[in-house]
């Protein structure tokens, strides 16, 4: 039954997302005269549509989520800044919604295959949402995108990881995020997502699905909240160790 519950959370995501994609957030553009304007009201919708996600998997009891400070504190929201960059370790397919849900206005960085998809491609438009892509060249137009997006007032949201984690550990952080952090004069916003079980991560599917809730929790890692970066390469290698270290020691939730 609960796995039923979480297919049908992803078939009322996908027909929400492609409503509003095709008929909701056109109608917006268009009647907002302003570009920025516009793709912040997308973002803004898209956001409220992801929380009624949330709300749907923690009231039927597939999911109960937090969010919480670097010491275990549980908060009602998010305290970030606009015009940050949101990075998180990557474990499980719900981990974009938890973010953007509680995030409200942001932008994201998508894989090709979301951006180009029938369903959802043309909402990621609307929001102003930034193609990824593997090649250099890819890369560089991405870092340029963000920094224009930050410019415009909106909070960036990346997984340096560029895909969700393996089951045995991290991937290597790429530098694109604090690239885009250097650049912009961005504060960083680094978050540990925990999920435990660990359920819908890379490969998956639902396939051995828990038969109890499982815990998805976003765990700040910041005490003060103006983290800047002045090296990226060095800035990527620094939280890559950080959070080996977390996942190391058993995850936030362990630590605090």
């Amino acid at each position: 039954m609960r796995v039923m519950g979480v297919a049908l959370g992803f078939v009322l995501l996908y027909g929400v997302g492609a409503v509003l994609g095709w008929v909701v957030l056109p109608v917006v553009r268009l009647l907002t005269q302003d570009r920025v304007r516009g793709q912040h009201r997308c973002q803004r919708i898209v956001a409220r549509a992801l929380g009624v996600m949330v709300w749907y998997i923690t009231s039927v009891g597939l999911y109960s989520t937090g969010i919480f400070t670097s010491t275990g504190k549980a908060k009602d929201e998010m305290d970030v800044a606009p015009g940050s960059v949101v990075i998180a370790n990557h474990p499980s397919l719900l981990d974009v919604v938890l973010l953007k849900a509680a995030l409200g206005r942001g932008v994201i960085v998508v894989k090709p295959a979301y951006y180009f998809h029938p369903l959802l491609g043309l909402l990621a438009w609307c929001c102003g949402y930034i193609r990824g892509g593997s090649s250099l060249a890819r890369g560089m137009q991405v870092i340029r995108e963000a920094v224009s997006r930050i410019a415009e007032g909106s909070t960036i949201i990346i997984f340096p990881e560029g895909t969700r984690s393996p089951a045995d550990g991290l991937r290597s952080f790429h530098r694109g995020a604090f690239r885009i952090a250097e650049e912009a004069g961005a504060p960083l916003a680094p978050f540990w997502i925990g999920c435990r079980p660990r359920v819908l991560g890379k490969g998956q599917g639902l396939r051995g699905y828990p038969n109890h809730r499982v815990k998805l929790d976003a765990f700040e890692l910041w005490d003060d909240s103006h983290i800047l970066v002045t090296n990226a390469r060095a800035s990527a290698s620094e939280w890559e160790q950080r959070y080996n270290s977390i996942r190391s020691a058993g995850g936030m939730e362990r630590c605090t």
